[in-house]
């Protein structure tokens, strides 16, 4: 007695002792399945003519009732896929923003060193202004004492 595995089916041997379902293992049944006849018996109790093929194959109403739910599953997988695809826009442009803010922030900060540095040179400036000013006021002053004083 032999049993052989060919690709999914099941051969079995002719012999009016065995039932074909004697070997079909129930652990090789997944729930929901049942053996089916690929070429039915010439009698329900003559298995003596040629060997039974069996092939398991899944009941059609499981197959109907999964239906909905592998459709709800695709389409989870493509809203899915779809915010995926929403959420690396939103990294992009989120980057793309702080690349901005980091120009912004560059210009302000230039633009602070600048007036900074307008700053000191207005500082310096009015210094120097300032020392101007004394010189020239000493210098005045200086020029009217002489010319008040004793010449001639």
């Amino acid at each position: 007695m032999s049993v052989n595995l060919l690709s999914g089916h099941l051969v079995l041997p002719s012999s009016p002792l065995y039932h074909p379902r004697d070997f079909v293992p129930e652990e090789i049944m997944p729930p929901q399945k049942r053996a089916r006849f690929l070429s039915p018996p010439s009698s329900s109790t003559d298995l003596s003519a040629s060997p039974q093929v069996f092939e398991i194959r899944e009941i059609s109403q499981t197959a109907v009732a999964r239906q909905p739910i592998i459709l709800t599953l695709m389409t989870r997988l493509r809203d899915f896929d779809r915010l995926e695809t929403e959420l690396q826009e939103a990294r992009n442009q989120i980057v793309r923003f702080q690349k901005e803010k980091m120009r912004h922030d560059d210009e302000v900060v230039f633009t602070r060193v600048k007036i900074s540095n307008l700053e000191v040179l207005i500082e310096n400036i009015q210094i120097h202004h300032r020392s101007d000013i004394k010189s020239l006021l000493d210098t005045i002053h200086e020029l009217k004492n002489h010319k008040g004083g004793p010449s001639s």
